[in-house]
C-alpha cells in the first residue's frame, strides 16, 4: 500500500512539473519577444551615434524579425500545449467523469527525416 501511494505522489509530482514547465516556456519566449524589441537601435539596447543608417536599417530589421519569431513561438505554445495544461489542472482536482484528451504534436519534421536521423545512429 505504501509503495502504490508514494507512485500516485510521484506522478501527481511530474504532472505538477510539467504544468509549470509548459507555462515557462510561453513565458519565456515572450519574455525573448520583449528583450529583443529592447535591442532597437536608440533603444535601451544599442546606442546609435556613430553607426550608418544602412547598419541601423538592418539591425533594427534582424532585432523585429527576432521579435516577432518568439512572439510567435509563445502563441504556438500556448494553442499546443493549453488543451493539455487545463486537463493537467482538472486532473490533479480529480475531476470526476474525466474525458481523455488527444493532443496532436507537429514538431514541423517529416517521417522520412526522423527515420533518416534514426538509420544514422
Amino acid at each position: 500500500m505504501v509503495q502504490v501511494k508514494a507512485r500516485m505522489l510521484r506522478w501527481r509530482e511530474e504532472v505538477l512539473l510539467l504544468n509549470e514547465e509548459l507555462g515557462r516556456m510561453s513565458d519565456y519566449a515572450m519574455w525573448k519577444s520583449e528583450w529583443w524589441l529592447k535591442r532597437f537601435v536608440g533603444g535601451d539596447g544599442m546606442k546609435g551615434n556613430d553607426i550608418e543608417p544602412d547598419l541601423i536599417e538592418g539591425l533594427n530589421s534582424y532585432a523585429w524579425q527576432q521579435a516577432s519569431f518568439q512572439s510567435q513561438a509563445a502563441e504556438r505554445i500556448l494553442d499546443t500545449w493549453d488543451k493539455l495544461r487545463s486537463h493537467a489542472t482538472m486532473v490533479l482536482a480529480r475531476t470526476s467523469n474525466l474525458q481523455t484528451i488527444t493532443v496532436d504534436i507537429d514538431d514541423g519534421e517529416e517521417e522520412g527525416a526522423e527515420r533518416n536521423a534514426e538509420e544514422d545512429l
